[in-house]
């Protein structure tokens, strides 16, 4: 998971930088980077919880589901943005 979590989050500020401009960045990148530190915390501890609840295989399948909702936000901004230029 380490190299996943690496390449996930440089692919993400990628893409972020790609789609906005120096401006839009300095407004939003803060508010991106904030929700990033607090999601992490409260993540590990709702994942911690959800572990003893669920079992881990449900808890992975939760993951796929979170990571596949990550990918339609993601065509979607993309899209948004083409049209938007």
């Amino acid at each position: 998971t380490g190299i996943f979590s690496l390449i996930i989050v440089a692919q993400f500020w990628g893409f972020a930088n790609d789609l906005y401009t120096e401006d839009e960045g300095k407004r939003l990148f803060p508010l991106v980077a904030f929700g990033a530190t607090f999601g992490g915390y409260w993540g590990g501890k709702v994942t911690s919880w959800l572990t003893v609840s669920l079992g881990t295989f449900q808890i992975m399948l939760v993951a796929g589901g979170f990571l596949g909702i990550c990918i339609l936000l993601t065509m979607i901004i993309h899209n948004r943005e083409v049209k938007r230029a």
